[in-house]
């Protein structure tokens, strides 16, 4: 709903309130099948199929099993527009209020991974299989999440101020500043828990201990409100010359996002859901259980339960109290000219990313100075009482983009138009986007975070799209038999090309079996012990990268390799259009459209499989899509 008043002629009011409800609903075919039951497993739920994933190996069964979700969503937004001499002001104001609904069964029946340990001689990484310890049953961790449903809400609030001043009839200004504030999430029932780093746990005589909201001062949100979000703007046009035909623009800005891109899950929410991690205590020498003697001491907890004991021998996952917003520093300055019926513009972008969203992060790794010491590997962690400490999508991230942009636009003009456009750039970051390209390794060790700083996933160095539209010349209203049946029958013809080239993703390799044997944040990257990239015309979809050039590191270390090592391959489509309309009568237009997507079913193939030691490493086993035909018909009246 909106409602807009004219108080003047000088000062314009718009006033809108908007709300979506959104429902998501997820049943796997297995749910509800008392698989665990049929394939004689104990000790879990009946709700579905579990997941077995044996290393090197596609996993069998499916998470995610079940979930009833509802996100009621509401927006107030205000805005004041007043017309000042030479300034034009706009002010304004927005409210947000999200409610989630949320049950969410990602693993209520195990999920069990088998290393190639269970399998492997004593001290040699170069022995084992996943599969065969599959076949033994040799479980070397298992996860456990089954929660009721929540109800979390939030709201969030903005304003804003801005000045777009003609300074003259050559110069603009645009001048600004936006706040933003979002609180944390809070629960009914206060049904969300943290954890303190430092507290003794009673328990078991070291730090840390779960604590709950809304008990003994723990505040019932998952993070305090962070207050400190000024974001200053400032842009401007200048035509240079006595003409319309230059004009050179830039800006710079400050934008906030959320403070949690991940969105509201069934996160930190210990003592109210069923859960449970299982780990080998000694980095998969003996199993955390075998499959035979079924899982046991995973129960639902009650309220009898949280105290500051809860937990031990479990998994615990938490929000950073003092938890800062993402933003990003932007920033362009370009030029731009017409030169007869073309457009030409070039323009450099930046964009720095501070305090960005990234995936859950280990606290619990083994310190380097304790690595090799006597004692089970559980008991060296720093806190040893659980079998895990993860910071639920913590805010640590850091990126960096800069690129040129050349822009070339014909008019339309004698039925042609063409676009061009060209983008030169490079971004790095340390931490994995939310969604990318799927190529590159994630946190490795914990201690050591500036190991992760690499060319981005999301990278693409050369990016060429070519658009270009054009009216066949010939039938009513064109240059050629623009009269009679003839023109009738073969006029009316628009033919149509999109082309895209692009540079491949870069991808990184991490190792199948773990030597570290330190609980590390992430996945072990190998040793460096040749060059990766092999001869153009030496690659291949069955060995894209030199496989000879990695090494396994030794016990106790992590390997050398960066995040990023090497580039998948480029891709190219080239997409043809051809489009027919039919006068039929006065009011209906029938129009007919051939398309062909990757019309030349060149083969795009994709990021080649990374892990060292799997039976595919290096090989690429998947393509984009081929050529594919498409015809419509549309009749508009």
């Amino acid at each position: 709903a909106s409602w807009i008043h004219t108080f003047s002629s000088t000062m314009l009011n718009d006033l809108k309130f908007s709300g979506t409800y959104q429902i998501r609903d997820i049943t796997h075919a297995s749910y509800n099948g008392n698989w665990p039951s049929k394939l004689g497993l104990t000790g879990v739920g009946e709700e579905s199929f579990p997941v077995l994933t044996p290393a090197g190996y596609n996993a069998l069964g499916s998470a995610n099993v079940f979930r009833a979700q509802t996100n009621p969503y509401w927006q107030l937004l205000e805005n004041v527009n007043y017309f000042h001499g030479s300034h034009n002001l706009k002010w304004g104001f927005e409210y947000r209020r999200q409610v989630t609904t949320d049950e969410f069964d990602t693993a209520p029946t195990g999920n069990f991974s088998f290393p190639s340990q269970g399998a492997a001689l004593p001290g040699n990484a170069a022995t084992g299989n996943g599969y065969a310890s599959f076949l033994t049953g040799f479980v070397g961790s298992m996860t456990l999440t089954k929660p009721p449903q929540f109800y979390m809400r939030n709201w969030a609030m903005g304003a804003y101020f801005q000045d777009d001043w003609k300074v003259s009839s050559r110069l603009t200004l645009n001048l600004g500043v936006r706040y933003d504030v979002e609180t944390g999430r809070a629960a009914n029932g206060n049904e969300q828990s943290s954890f303190d780093l430092a507290q003794i746990n009673p328990a078991a005589g070291v730090p840390g201990v779960i604590t709950f909201a809304g008990v003994n001062g723990v505040p019932n949100s998952n993070f305090n409100t962070d207050k400190n979000n000024l974001a200053p703007r400032v842009g401007f046009a200048w035509r240079p010359f006595n003409d319309d035909k230059t004009v050179v623009r830039g800006g710079f800005g400050v934008f906030y996002g959320n403070p949690d891109d991940m969105g509201f899950n069934n996160t930190a929410v210990l003592g109210f859901a069923t859960q449970a991690l299982l780990s080998s205590p000694d980095a998969n020498v003996t199993p955390a259980l075998y499959l035979k003697n079924g899982v046991t001491g995973v129960t639902a907890p009650g309220p009898q339960d949280r105290t500051s004991s809860y937990g031990i021998g479990g998994p615990v996952d938490f929000y950073q109290r003092q938890r800062a917003s993402s933003y990003s520093m932007q920033s362009n300055l370009g030029v731009q000219r017409d030169v007869h019926s073309f457009l030409l513009s070039g323009q450099y972008l930046g964009n720095l990313g501070r305090k960005l969203t990234a995936g859950n992060l280990t606290l619990d790794q083994i310190l380097p100075s304790r690595l090799g010491q006597p004692g089970t590997l559980q008991a060296l962690r720093p806190f040893p009482q659980f079998t895990a400490v993860n910071l639920d999508s913590p805010n640590l991230g850091s990126s960096s983009y800069y690129a040129f942009l050349l822009r070339v636009e014909r008019h339309y003009r004698n039925g042609l138009q063409l676009l061009f456009n060209y983008t030169f750039s490079k971004m790095m970051d340390n931490v994995n986007a939310l969604t990318d390209f799927g190529g590159e390794p994630g946190y490795e060790d914990f201690y050591n975070r500036h190991l992760d700083k690499a060319i981005s996933s999301l990278d693409l160095t050369h990016n060429v799209s070519t658009s270009v539209v054009y009216d066949l010349p010939w039938g009513p209203g064109r240059r050629w038999m623009s009269t009679g049946l003839p023109g009738k029958v073969i006029g009316g013809w628009e033919l149509s090309t999109l082309t895209t080239i692009h540079s491949g993703p870069v991808y990184g390799v991490t190792t199948q079996t773990n030597t570290c044997n330190c609980f590390s944040a992430g996945a072990q990257r190998p040793n460096i012990v040749g060059d990766p990239d092999l001869p153009s015309g030496q690659q291949s979809v069955q060995r894209w990268f030199n496989t000879n050039a990695f090494a396994q590191p030794a016990t106790f270390t992590f390997g050398d390799a960066g995040r990023a090592i090497g580039r998948s391959p480029s891709a190219a489509t080239v997409d043809l259009a051809m489009m027919k309309n039919f006068q039929a009568t006065e009011r209906i237009r029938i129009q007919f459209r051939g398309e062909l997507f990757n019309s030349l079913n060149r083969a795009n193939f994709g990021v080649p499989a990374v892990v060292l030691g799997a039976p595919t490493f290096g090989s690429i086993n998947a393509a984009a899509a081929g050529r594919v035909i498409q015809l419509g018909l549309k009749i508009y009246f």
